[in-house]
């Protein structure tokens, strides 16, 4: 997880996309 990803998804959907890939 970058702030670029960050910036680019947004707080919130990051959030969702961080847990879903489990990254």
């Amino acid at each position: 997880m970058t702030r670029i990803y960050l910036v680019r998804h947004g707080t919130t959907d990051w959030n969702k996309e961080e847990i879903f890939r489990g990254r």
